[in-house]
C-alpha cells in the first residue's frame, strides 16, 4: 500500500471514530426519553399540594393541609408523614415502560377496577392521579398508571407502604414535647400519694429531700417526647383521674398538664389539657411519665 492510501484509510478511519464518539456523547446527553409520569413527578412542589387522597378499599385516607399542619379524615395528623408522602413521590424515580397494552392493566393490578389510588390536588384542582397496583420488580417499586392513560411504568417508591396504613397510622401520636430545660418543677399524683421535684441550684429534689438524678433524667426524658400507641374511640371519656402530672416552668407557666384514667387491658387513657384527643398508652409508659414517689428517693 503507498503512503497516500495509507493516509487516506486512516483519515476515514479517525472520521469514523469522531462520528461514533459524537454519537455516544449525543445519545448519553439527551438520555431515556422521558415520560409524562416523570415530568408530572418533577413538577410536584410541596406547597403546592393542598391534599392528598388514598384509595385503598375498604379504606380511604383524606389528607389535607393547612399551613404547615395536616389533618386526616378530620383528625390531627403526622404533618412529616403526610409531608414525606408528597416528597416521596416528588423525588421518586420513574423506571422503564411495563405495557401499554390495556389487556395487561389487569395483571399488572393497574386497572380502573382493581387498582388502588393516589390523587394530589392543590388550589385549582388536580395535580395528579396514580393508580397503584402489584409491586414491581424489587420490594420497594410498584406499577403505575396516570389516570386516564395506557402506559404502565416501574416506579421506585413504597407507595405500597403508605396505601396499607389505615387512619390511626397517619394521626398524630404526640401527646406532650416539652424542652425540658425550662422545666423547674413536676407535680406527680397517684391515687392517694402526691409530691413535687424541684430543680435546684445544682441538683433535683423531692419534696425537699434529695433526688435521685437517674430517676429526674428518665421522667424529664420521658416528658420530651411522649407518643401514644394508640387512640380512645371517639365515644369514649376519660373517666376517674387515677395520675395527674404538671410541670412548670421558673416562671410558673405551666408546660405540662396530664391526666390519667383507667383504660382497657392494661392500658391507660391519657389527655393533654393542650389538646382535645384522649390517647391511650400502655401502663409501663405511663410510669415512665407519671411514676411512683419511691422511684426518687435517696436511701440513706
Amino acid at each position: 500500500m503507498s503512503e497516500r492510501a495509507l493516509k487516506t484509510v486512516i483519515g476515514v478511519v479517525m472520521v469514523l471514530v469522531l462520528l461514533y464518539v459524537g454519537v455516544g456523547i449525543a445519545s448519553r446527553s439527551s438520555g431515556p426519553p422521558k415520560s409524562k409520569l416523570a415530568d408530572d413527578l418533577a413538577a410536584l412542589k410541596q406547597d403546592d399540594v393542598q391534599k392528598a387522597t388514598l384509595v385503598a378499599p375498604p379504606d380511604t385516607i383524606r389528607l389535607e393541609r393547612n399551613g404547615k399542619r395536616w389533618t386526616v379524615n378530620g383528625y390531627p395528623a403526622d404533618s412529616a408523614m403526610a409531608a414525606g408522602l408528597v416528597s416521596d413521590l416528588a423525588a421518586a424515580e420513574v423506571g422503564g415502560v411495563a405495557s401499554t397494552n390495556p389487556a395487561n392493566q389487569g395483571r399488572l393490578g393497574v386497572s380502573d377496577d382493581s387498582a388502588r389510588s393516589v390523587e394530589l390536588d392543590g388550589a385549582r384542582g388536580s395535580l395528579l392521579k396514580l393508580l397503584v397496583g402489584k409491586r414491581g420488580p424489587d420490594y420497594q417499586s410498584v406499577y403505575v398508571r396516570l389516570s386516564g392513560q395506557n402506559e404502565v411504568r416501574v416506579l421506585n417508591a413504597d407507595l405500597g407502604t403508605a396505601l396499607d396504613r389505615h387512619v390511626d397510622a397517619w394521626r398524630d401520636k404526640s401527646i406532650v414535647s416539652v424542652d425540658t430545660a425550662r422545666v423547674t418543677k413536676v407535680t406527680v399524683a397517684r391515687h392517694d400519694t402526691t409530691f413535687t421535684l424541684a430543680r435546684g441550684d445544682s441538683a433535683w429534689t423531692v419534696d425537699g429531700k434529695p433526688a435521685k438524678a437517674g430517676a429526674v433524667n428518665d421522667l424529664l426524658g420521658a416528658l420530651a417526647g411522649f407518643h401514644a400507641e394508640g387512640f380512645a374511640p371517639d365515644t369514649a371519656k376519660m373517666g376517674v383521674a387515677v395520675r395527674r402530672v404538671v410541670a412548670l416552668d421558673a416562671r410558673g407557666d405551666t408546660l405540662v398538664n396530664l391526666t390519667f384514667a383507667s383504660g382497657p387491658a392494661s392500658n391507660l387513657r391519657v389527655k393533654s389539657a393542650a389538646k382535645a384527643t384522649i390517647f391511650e398508652v400502655p401502663s409501663w409508659q405511663a410510669d415512665r411519665v407519671a411514676p411512683a414517689l419511691g422511684k426518687f428517693a435517696k436511701t440513706s
